[in-house]
């Protein structure tokens, strides 16, 4: 068996092994409760010495195994029957530390104990029964809890913020890595933004509250820690008890710096809760709205064939009023798709000849089949394509500066096509203004046009006359 030494050194050369333990056990126990799996820790084991020679693999697993940590009294306890163990807390503690996020933070229950040291060492002082007589052994004793009450706080504090820089530097990298990524990843951002948001209330807003002397402690009979720090501090002071007061001193001002540093990370997290609480105000007003339309779209559901529409002007609806003069777009792209009045296969073949020229097995065999009767005019196809003739419509229309631009397009296509309808407006529209970069809209103004009993609604359109300059 390998002595102790030996095996501090084994493990340290193979941390992974460690930290894949440490992980296991911090994600599937309370934080605080974790117990190691024997079967797991031989099974990490195995995968470490797959490319040793034999000598090797036997040397390594004899100095890794649970009867030699046993032996060399790195475990605290080692259960046969629930096949569980656990290291001694200075080991956990040592691997935790070469990385900083495996720390783990003080929770506000935790604190809330830190707290309750203080007081009872408050008290203490304070106690008519204290000697303080530096002769005293009673003093020597109870001095020498003190010192080291307050050194194992100031330590738990410090890992503490070790904990909470290494946590919020891992998660800070995870939420930059999923915002790089595309806008899919929506539900990784939202998680990651999550734990940060978890991170800062649960762990780092506590801490600042402990390291706040100023700040009262849940309660009007209690004091901030700290506070009860200096009136310890000040007892010791009084007595003209320097060294002991330095000592003290010294610990305090270590907690100061830690609250320094907690700020420093706290700050460092405000951009990525700032994004966090943006992102569910946005997820709460979503929901809020979709909830009263939903509410509203089911109170109409009576059963009735009428008086099911929204009222486009009140309610939910009213804040679409903004884009009522314009069409859906789908609805402006109908007249793009003009479906053949002739039966058979002549339109396909007439695309396949044009389109896919790479397939030429099935361009000939389309060809050669279709019907000689039905043989395509493009003369004929140009002239049925509607948006075609509104095309060439939107090139002969001459628009008038500072008229209404709608109105002058709707009778310009009134009178030339015995087919009008207005829904042709709109498109015409954009074509006819392409070029155009001179054009006034007066949000102000409504306008409506009423024709075959259909109304459009629009906010006024004027071409403005445009102006040259010379150099």
């Amino acid at each position: 068996m390998a002595n102790p030494e030996i095996t501090l050194i084994t493990l340290l050369q193979h941390k992974q092994l460690i930290f894949d333990m440490i992980d296991h056990a911090d994600s599937t126990s309370i934080k605080g409760v974790a117990e190691f799996s024997v079967p797991l820790y031989h099974r990490l084991i195995a995968q470490l010495t797959p490319a040793k020679n034999d000598q090797d693999k036997k040397k390594l697993t004899r100095i890794l195994s649970l009867e030699n940590l046993a032996r060399n009294e790195l475990l605290a306890y080692w259960d046969h029957k629930s096949d569980t163990f656990i290291f001694q807390d200075f080991v956990i503690s040592m691997f935790r530390h070469l990385e900083g996020h495996r720390l783990q933070e003080l929770s506000d229950a935790e604190l809330n104990g830190l707290h309750v040291r203080l007081n009872n060492l408050y008290q203490d002082v304070i106690h008519s029964s204290f000697s303080w007589d530096k002769s005293d052994v009673d003093y020597q004793e109870k001095y020498g809890h003190i010192i080291s009450t307050l050194r194992d706080i100031s330590s738990r504090i410090d890992q503490n913020v070790t904990s909470l820089r290494g946590q919020a530097k891992h998660l800070a990298k995870l939420a930059d890595q999923q915002l790089d990524n595309d806008i899919a990843r929506t539900e990784q951002v939202h998680s990651a933004l999550k734990r940060i948001f978890d991170l800062a209330e649960r762990y780092i807003r506590p801490t600042l509250r402990f390291l706040n002397p100023d700040l009262d402690w849940k309660g009007e009979d209690n004091k901030p820690p700290l506070y009860l720090f200096q009136q310890i501090m000040l007892r010791f002071e009084r007595r003209s008890l320097s060294v002991e007061y330095g000592m003290m001193s010294r610990i305090y001002w270590n907690l100061l710096r830690a609250s320094e540093d907690i700020t420093l990370v706290r700050k460092s997290l405000d951009i990525y809760i700032n994004l966090y609480e943006d992102q569910r105000r946005l997820y709460n007003a979503i929901e809020e709205k979709y909830n009263a339309f939903y509410a509203r779209v089911s109170s109409l559901n009576d059963g009735k064939l009428k008086g099911n529409t929204l009222d486009p002007d009140r309610g939910l609806m009213s804040e679409m009023s903004i884009i009522s003069g314009l069409k859906s777009h789908i609805f402006s792209q109908a007249a793009l798709i003009n479906l053949p009045t002739v039966p058979g296969t002549a339109y396909l073949d007439e695309h396949l000849r044009v389109r896919l020229n790479r397939i030429k097995e099935l361009q000939r065999g389309l060809i050669d089949g279709a019907d000689q009767s039905l043989q395509i005019d493009h003369a004929d196809i140009e002239k049925r394509s509607r948006f075609v003739k509104l095309h060439n419509a939107a090139k002969k229309i001459q628009l008038v500066p500072d008229k209404d631009i709608y109105l002058q397009i709707h009778q310009y296509l009134k009178s030339a096509f015995p087919d009008y309808q207005l829904s042709d407006l709109i498109d015409v529209y954009s074509m006819a203004v392409a070029d155009k970069h001179n054009i006034n809209i007066c949000l102000t103004n409504i306008k409506t046009i009423t024709y075959l009993g259909r109304v459009l609604t629009y906010r006024l359109r004027l071409l403005s006359k445009e102006i040259h300059t010379h150099d």
